[in-house]
């Protein structure tokens, strides 16, 4: 029964542990990393464009610069990136390993391949998944994980593209409201002490111009520290901002995707209505034009029509289909806008507009991206994609060609192999970035036995972790904490501890 309750919610990820069962990690990493795309020139420039601001190397950033197309980074991309990660803090144990995964073949190989994560920035600060604060691996006395915020609660729903920088002030408060979180341990708020002097308070981190900066440096401080000697070059772009660099040239481009999804009706009208209600897309709800758009919910399972708008604080909101006269528009609360590539690329350039997560993946499959997610995007990205393909008659790439049974992304972020034994050394905690800090660099001792793991080694674990993170505590079996037993790879077995 345990088993087929995830099944029911998680049907892609549970189904790929069942397919996959001795598989080992080492051989998923190698999976990850292997060629399967071409991305087109306008991609490649958008990477090289961004590398140098959010591409980096152990030790320092580098500078691509305009004469150098990025050409390593844009040649590696086609080997597939991780796409589960957001900006911010992204201390969540799921997006942790997953990276670590990511990066498991490089650290261990001769060739230092670059690890290429794609983090979203159009997530508010309260996202679940905690980019305006720390996640902790195990759950308080709700039954739910232990989190942190350390933005005030004031900012909790601007996106992370938008949100100010962390100030000394900002830190300096969260600092002093660390002692009060119920139910964590002492070393636990040591661990988030140490963290926030080491990188949070640097001069570097508080200098940045604003919070996306800062968190594309947190990432890369996190990254070199966790692999220590053996971290392979790190690439964080920003999801967003390659979509939107991909959408200056296909907005004017009749032919592409995106064009054809918004501007042409008897596409649009088949998309739209075939997609209606499918997670990452819209509500059907949103293509009702009598809806006054002050009832749009402003809830994340509502989802938005091709992009969110933008308000003056840097919140996103949805819209909705509207019509004026015999014309289609694009409307919101506080926007409403032509369905005409003029009107959305000047929205687009003037931060109105961000796009949503189907114009995303739309966007970077027909410019030839494979990316590979987590336990829901194993089964969103074919649901979307594989009819966006048929109805719209162009190729998207190898994620076009995915389906719901047996061609799907691979499942980067979810598998908690790696574990910790509480402080009081009670039961183990799934290891995010706070508890991989507090233990100290990954050994090429752990790394290798991580590497030698079968997935179904880390099956009841990390089956007891999506178990607690996805089923409320009242509606979960009795005896369910079974399955929260001992991580695959326990790092105290490597000298790791709190």
């Amino acid at each position: 029964m345990f088993d087929d309750k995830l099944f029911e919610i998680l049907p892609g990820a549970v189904g790929f542990f069942r397919q996959n069962p001795s598989l080992t990690f080492g051989g998923l990493s190698e999976k990850l990393n292997s060629a399967i795309s071409q991305p087109s020139e306008v991609l490649i420039k958008a990477i090289s464009f961004q590398a140098p601001g959010l591409t980096g190397s152990p030790g320092k950033v580098e500078d691509l610069g305009e004469k150098n197309p990025a050409p390593q980074a844009a040649a590696f991309y086609g080997q597939g990136v991780l796409a589960a990660n957001h900006h911010g803090f992204d201390t969540h144990p799921e997006m942790v390993q997953g990276s670590v995964l990511f990066g498991l073949k490089a650290a261990l190989g001769d060739a230092k391949n670059p690890v290429i994560v794609l983090a979203s920035s159009a997530v508010p600060l309260n996202n679940p998944t905690n980019p305006g604060g720390f996640c902790l691996g195990r759950s308080g006395s709700s039954g739910r994980r232990l989190k942190a915020r350390v933005f005030p609660r004031s900012r909790d729903r601007v996106m992370v593209s938008r949100a100010p920088r962390l100030t000394k002030k900002d830190l300096t408060g969260f600092l002093g409201r660390l002692g009060d979180l119920p139910d964590w341990e002492e070393a636990e708020k040591k661990a988030a002490k140490l963290y926030c002097e080491k990188y949070l308070l640097a001069e570097d981190f508080l200098n940045a111009p604003n919070f996306l900066a800062q968190a594309s440096h947190l990432a890369l401080a996190g990254w070199v520290d966790r692999f220590s000697e053996m971290a392979p070059p790190f690439f964080q772009l920003d999801l967003e901002s390659l979509v939107l660099s991909c959408l200056k040239v296909d907005l004017a481009n009749a032919d592409s995707a995106a064009a054809l999804a918004l501007f042409d009706p008897e596409k649009r009208s088949a998309l739209i209505h075939s997609l209606a209600d499918k997670r990452g897309a819209w509500s059907k709800a949103l293509l009702d034009p009598t809806l006054a758009p002050g009832d749009f919910s402003e809830t994340e399972s509502l989802g938005t029509l091709f992009f969110w708008a933008v308000d003056g604080q840097g919140r996103r909101r949805p819209m909705g289909l509207g019509r004026k006269g015999s014309d289609f528009t694009l409307r919101g609360a506080e926007h409403e806008l032509p369905l005409s590539p003029q009107r959305l690329a000047t929205a687009l350039s003037e931060k109105s507009l961000v796009p949503g997560l189907f114009m995303d993946y739309l966007v970077l499959a027909y410019h030839g991206l494979m990316a590979h997610g987590g336990v829901f995007m194993i089964d969103y990205l074919p649901a979307l994609l594989g009819p966006a393909s048929k109805i719209l008659e162009t190729p998207l790439g190898p994620m076009g060609e995915l389906n719901s049974l047996e061609k799907k992304p691979l499942l980067a972020a979810g598998f908690q192999p790696l574990g910790l034994a509480s402080p009081q050394g009670e039961a183990f905690s799934s290891a995010g970035a706070l508890e991989l800090f507090a233990a100290g660099p990954l050994t090429p001792q752990a790394l290798n036995q991580l590497a030698q793991t079968p997935l179904n080694a880390a099956w009841p674990f990390t089956s007891g972790q999506w178990y607690q993170e996805e089923v409320p505590p009242n509606d979960r079996l009795a005896l369910w904490e079974k399955r929260l037993g001992r991580p695959a790879v326990c790092l105290n077995d490597f000298g790791l501890s709190w």
